[in-house]
């Protein structure tokens, strides 16, 4: 078992029959990929980045799930289906490492990795993602409401300390 460590990916054409052949050498979705973009408008890259959002969904890999997808570009700062960096030097570091035998305990932790990535491959991560996404909003207001009640709560503290001064 390897440890999974960038791959990077390179397109010599921009057609999607060559973006398919590209993406069919690559072992996406068992090792964590990165494409540095040489594209030099924003719009190129932002049609280009739907053309793959298409291959990949019709090859049923989503680029975060069980490993990556890095775009780097300086062009965007985010991107609603990839995770997008300006740099090279930004990536995560831990899909950096140097390949080197592993131990035996090492071995026995990538085998583990390597089915808990076979499961997430089979979970239904689109839905997954939309029902994080709809949790994350929910708690985002309850937070904002908690704060709300807080600061009401201490306008109400004070309207009573102010109260109380004034029989005094």
């Amino acid at each position: 078992m390897r440890s999974p460590v960038f791959q990077k990916i390179e397109f010599n054409d921009y057609g999607v029959s060559a973006m398919m052949a590209t993406l069919d050498k690559v072992n996406l979705g068992e090792v964590p990929v990165y494409w540095q973009s040489d594209i030099g408008h924003r719009e190129e890259l932002e049609n280009f980045l739907s053309r793959l959002f298409q291959l990949l969904d019709s090859m049923k890999v989503n680029p975060k799930f069980p490993y990556p997808f890095y775009i780097v570009t300086d062009l965007l700062t985010d991107h609603f289906f990839f995770p997008v960096v300006a740099r090279v030097d930004q990536l995560p570091v831990f899909f950096n490492i140097r390949a080197q035998r592993l131990t035996a305990k090492e071995i026995v932790m990538a085998n583990k990795c390597a089915l808990v990535a076979e499961k997430i491959r089979n979970l239904e991560l689109e839905e997954k993602l939309r029902l994080l996404q709809f949790n994350a909003n929910i708690s985002r207001e309850i937070n904002l409401l908690a704060l709300e009640l807080e600061a009401v709560q201490t306008i109400a503290k004070n309207l009573d300390l102010v109260r109380a001064e004034k029989k005094v």
